[in-house]
């Protein structure tokens, strides 16, 4: 596909819908039909003639952060408690009200930064408990108190669950019939074996397990980070992007465990003072799931690993 002119604007939310010919100069291109394409690479671009690839940087919001932390040692019944980078956000057009369901994870002091600041990080996953948000205008965020779960001697919290989850990935699903399960979960269980778990609820708020709470995708030695589920309508199907825990670094990336300062940078970032070190930490792996029934799920197919790069 040739393009002449025109700055190619690229990010993460630009959709771009093309239609590509069958044949030019003799080669077969690719067909998408009139499928929506993100212009992140040159897979159906043929040439930039007199163009270029514009990457748009996004700005942050001054307010954040939205949902802060309260710091230990603060009163209330989320002192000490820092909200996970792992949530599920949409926007529900029938309520026309956007809705937040975040982790949300106890907290220990780790430090100062170096002007001074104190700094936490969570004390794991298994920790984590799961907290609802709602808001008009994805801005001003409401956490309304549920009465659903005791935690901490209170039920005036805005939590949903309270077992050791994390990585939860939630949607309203436009193609379910049964209004008890209008809403779906994947999630991941510490405790047992880092498979991953499904859930559906009537509201958002109230949930039930899946296939009678035992993992409904788990590819050896297990899953990691947060699943992210939806109704794909050109499949037909649900697909689920999951990352799995396949192979070692160290096979990977040789070079990692003989390069001192690569070595120490990985550490620095990873370890966070629980032994972890390149030479015995499992390669991530992306991977795509697909079910008829939210219950049974193909194996992932794999979407991108590492390489040796």
């Amino acid at each position: 596909m040739v393009f002449s002119n025109p700055v190619l604007s690229v990010s993460s939310v630009l959709l771009v819908s093309v239609l590509l010919a069958s044949d030019i100069d003799g080669e077969t291109v690719r067909h998408i039909g009139s499928r929506k394409q993100l212009f992140l690479d040159d897979y159906i671009v043929e040439s930039l003639d007199g163009a270029e690839r514009k990457l748009n940087q996004p700005n942050k919001h001054t307010a954040n952060p939205l949902i802060p932390m309260v710091p230990a040692g603060k009163s209330g019944w989320d002192a000490g408690m820092m909200p996970s980078g792992f949530s599920s956000t949409i926007y529900d057009n029938e309520e026309k009200l956007f809705k937040l369901w975040y982790g949300f994870i106890q907290t220990e002091r780790a430090g100062r930064t170096a002007d001074g600041n104190v700094f936490y990080q969570a004390a794991g996953d298994e920790r984590a408990v799961l907290a609802y948000a709602t808001s008009e205008n994805g801005l001003v965020w409401h956490r309304p108190s549920l009465g659903i779960i005791n935690f901490r001697g209170t039920q005036k919290n805005n939590l949903v669950l309270d077992i050791d989850m994390d990585g939860s990935g939630i949607f309203k699903d436009p193609h379910e019939s049964d209004p008890a399960k209008q809403y779906k979960m994947l999630w991941l269980r510490s405790s047992q074996g880092l498979g991953i778990h499904a859930s559906y609820s009537a509201d958002g708020l109230h949930w039930a397990n899946y296939h009678a709470d035992n993992p409904v995708i788990f590819h050896p030695p297990g899953h990691d980070s947060q699943a992210a589920p939806y109704w794909d309508a050109q499949l037909g199907k649900y697909v689920a992007i999951v990352r799995d825990r396949t192979g070692q670094i160290r096979n990977v990336r040789p070079g990692l465990m003989t390069n001192t300062e690569a070595r120490e940078t990985w550490i620095k970032h990873w370890s966070h003072g629980r032994n972890r070190t390149p030479e015995n930490h499992t390669l991530r792996r992306i991977g795509q799931c697909e079910s008829d029934d939210f219950i049974h799920w193909t194996e992932p197919e794999l979407v991108f690993e590492a390489d040796d790069m």
